[in-house]
């Protein structure tokens, strides 16, 4: 077990929508952490969370404004960190075909610049959290991802004090750039665009994924790749959730987007140990063989972990209520 006693957190991109949900549990659950840095570059929201969250009621809250593709300011915010949750990226996928660079920057070398950092500092544990897109990447936002799990999970051979681990996630539902915020905001026009009538994704709610993140503390050697099991829903049973007699337009897909979403490819299956509400993806045999004394099985050969493949799928009716709950 854990013991968040007295842990330093960062968070960078704290002002996120993950972010924000992390600060906003551990703060409401009463966690006896030491102090919380909400590292992120916008101002602006900075300015709105400190009037949510007073440093008079809060005084663990530590508000610091800075780019992690800047190592000056990495090299300092991560000095007697104990665990940091790092949630900072450049995600809109169209944006990311137009401006690669920036992509690359912040996403690739922004987590190569903390991840230098958090060794230097020996920060004991470093969380990277990515996202389906990561996955046989069709998208610059995609690859990018890809590269800095890669990042994250070879660090461990460079290191013995610093545990370095991805959690994979699927959409959070209500997050900014979402379908949800766009789809209620064109209820009642009659009509939702819909880039694909088969489309579905992963859903998770920004709950879910905060305590799925703060319990895998527990189970992390290092390298892991640990996948939540979450339910799946097809988006033409999103928009008719929240507007029954709106019609759907077919706009196509845009570039690099997927009809279906996949967090555990065909390749990855050899490696990943099924741990009832989780997956691991695990690199190497003796890991697995840990993970399988602690009551893990193999997944099948075949297998692979896919929004259109999943067992559980929600029904409108489900729908109905997780949007109403994440509003």
């Amino acid at each position: 077990m854990f013991d968040l006693h007295n842990k330093s957190f960062l968070i960078t991109g704290g002002t996120g929508t993950l972010g924000e949900a992390l600060v906003k549990y551990m703060l409401q659950q009463n966690l006896p952490v030491k102090q919380i840095v909400i590292f992120s570059r916008d101002e602006y929201k900075q300015y709105e969370m400190r009037r949510r969250f007073p440093q008079s009621h809060y005084p663990q809250l530590q508000f610091v404004i800075g780019d992690i593709c800047n190592p000056r300011h990495v090299d300092k915010i991560c000095k007697g960190i104990d665990v940091i949750i790092h949630a900072a990226a450049l995600k809109q996928l169209l944006a990311g075909e137009d401006n690669p660079t920036a992509f690359v920057h912040t996403n690739i070398l922004g987590t190569e610049n903390l991840m230098s950092a958090a060794l230097l500092s020996a920060v004991p544990y470093f969380i990277g959290l990515s996202t389906d897109k990561a996955v046989k990447p069709t998208s610059l936002y995609g690859a990018t991802k890809l590269c800095a799990e890669k990042i994250i999970v070879a660090s461990n051979r460079t290191t013995e004090t610093t545990r370095c681990y991805v959690v994979r996630l699927g959409n959070l539902l209500g997050s900014r750039g979402s379908v949800i915020p766009l789809f209620l905001e064109k209820k009642g026009s009659g009509s939702f665009p819909i880039t694909h009538e088969e489309m579905t994704r992963f859903s998770i709610t920004p709950e879910a994924s905060v305590s799925f993140v703060l319990d895998s503390l527990q189970w992390a050697s290092g390298t892991e790749i640990f996948v939540p099991k979450m339910s799946s829903y097809h988006v033409k049973d999103l928009a008719k959730a929240i507007d029954p007699t709106a019609q759907w337009q077919t706009t196509g897909l845009r570039t690099g987007e997927k009809i279906h979403e996949t967090l555990i490819s065909h390749e990855e299956s050899i490696r990943t140990i099924d741990m009832g509400h989780y997956y691991a993806v695990l690199p190497s045999d003796a890991l697995k063989k840990n993970y399988t004394a602690l009551g893990g099985k193999p997944v099948p050969g075949h297998f692979s972990y896919t929004s259109s493949n999943n067992e559980s799928f929600l029904s409108q009716e489900d729908l109905k209520h997780l949007i109403k709950d994440s509003l």
